[in-house]
């Protein structure tokens, strides 16, 4: 296709897993980290008689055409930030082949590609000449990259002093503005605050709008819709469609099931602004065989936590998000413990989902407390707590069939007549 800029062929990322603990990475942090791995266990003895292969990517093949905005949604695990490492030829593919036409520039995670030690100035020049600008190129874009990022005053302040925001500010600043042919675009603007971010889409559109291509990769359904014109939903390393948006959020939320009425919370990722005083264990839906609930029913659920120091308060948090990750709405409980260090403690908590709109939800849920600064500060949290389901009763609104997508995810209360 005379039009394509990205064609992919069966592409395939392997890594090697050595006894559930060492991961074969071909990047330089994974060799060196094997490396000490290793010699420390030939001197104490230890050999690894289990290896282990996992496909992060197989037999992924797709074409990008020039100016394409994509979207690159899926589960947690399903290979979207390998894809886009291959991209970005920070891993290599293990099979198959990639071929890319034009200078790309990625923002992956925070702090990708940044010196610390230097100024935020320094870098960006540092920026443009690794995607091989020359000085003059980049002075012409030097005003709008510190405009954009809005961060002028710490210009000269090595990056290492930054704020996690103020990073993300700048590290979009340099990728969107210094000419790419292809821009990608990872979850890091999560990050930053709801304006910035919304900022940042518009200019995603702008620089798609003059020719160029953007692969952005969210678990936002809504700012995929606002922003691309096609969306690849990833499955366990595999394609599993490629086409309109709109389809693509459909199958997306389908396959984001994964509902059970026990989750064990221990293991499972905890965000950046957790200061892990406590650990929560495990959740479970109480009363339930499974995780459905009619409208006229209430969720109860046991939380099991520890805590790792000494705790005068605890509150929690729940975080409600409707399948297409759009928020749904928040609740806060009153104070309801306090601990010592390594006590564990089980407590009991009810929910009335009934104002929810008929659908698939997850939960967030955080352990907090307020501070003598008067602010929130999470003890912990975990993303995805549990999901479950909301289905209507025959009663419901006159047995109306509820057109969530546009209808919202609340169900108001009925509109009272006044004479």
């Amino acid at each position: 296709m005379s039009n394509s800029i990205i064609r992919v062929s069966n592409l395939g990322k392997k890594y090697s897993l050595i006894n559930n603990n060492s991961l074969k990475e071909d990047t330089f942090s994974g060799l060196i980290s094997n490396s000490f791995k290793s010699l420390f266990t030939k001197r104490n003895n230890i050999s690894h008689s289990k290896t282990e292969e996992f496909w992060a990517l197989k037999n992924v093949s797709f074409d990008v055409n020039k100016g394409d905005r994509i979207g690159i949604i899926g589960h947690n695990g399903a290979g979207k930030s390998t894809l886009l490492k291959v991209f970005s030829r920070i891993t290599a593919p293990t099979e198959g082949s990639i071929e890319i036409k034009g200078r790309v520039s990625s923002l992956l995670e925070v702090g990708t590609g940044f010196h610390p030690e230097l100024t935020g100035r320094e870098n960006i020049y540092l920026n443009g000449a690794i995607l091989g600008m020359t000085r003059t190129e980049i002075n012409r874009k030097f005003n709008d990259i510190v405009e954009f990022s809005e961060i002028g005053q710490f210009l000269d302040t090595p990056v290492k002093r930054y704020s996690s925001g103020m990073y993300v500010r700048l590290a979009f600043a340099v990728a969107a503005h210094l000419d790419p042919d292809i821009l990608i675009v990872d979850e890091v603007l999560a990050v930053g605050d709801m304006k910035f971010q919304q900022k940042c889409l518009g200019k995603m559109s702008e620089v798609s709008g003059e020719g160029r291509t953007v692969l952005y990769v969210s678990h936002s359904m809504a700012t995929v819709q606002q922003l691309c014109n096609r969306a690849i939903v990833m499955d366990y390393g595999q394609v599993k469609y490629d086409g309109a948006v709109d389809d693509a959020i459909k199958i997306y939320m389908e396959n984001n099931r994964n509902m059970q009425i026990y989750t064990n919370l221990e293991e499972m990722k905890r965000p950046y602004n957790v200061n892990n005083y406590v650990t929560m264990l495990d959740v479970e839906l109480l009363d339930k065989e499974d995780c459905i609930f009619k409208s006229d029913e209430t969720m109860k659920l046991k939380l099991r936590w520890r805590a790792n120091r000494d705790i005068k308060e605890v509150c929690m948090r729940m975080e409600v998000i409707y399948a297409d990750n759009t928020p749904a709405g928040m609740t806060n409980s009153k104070s309801f413990a306090s601990a010592l260090s390594d006590q564990i403690i089980e407590n009991t908590f009810t929910l009335n989902v009934n104002n929810l709109a008929p659908g698939k939800y997850q939960v967030n849920i955080a352990l907090y407390n307020v501070n003598e600064f008067g602010t929130y500060e999470n003890l912990d949290k975990v993303i995805s707590a549990f999901s479950f389901e909301t289905v209507e009763t025959p009663s419901f609104n006159n047995n109306i069939t509820w057109l969530h997508r546009w209808w919202g995810h609340v169900k108001l209360p009925e509109i009272i007549v006044q004479n």
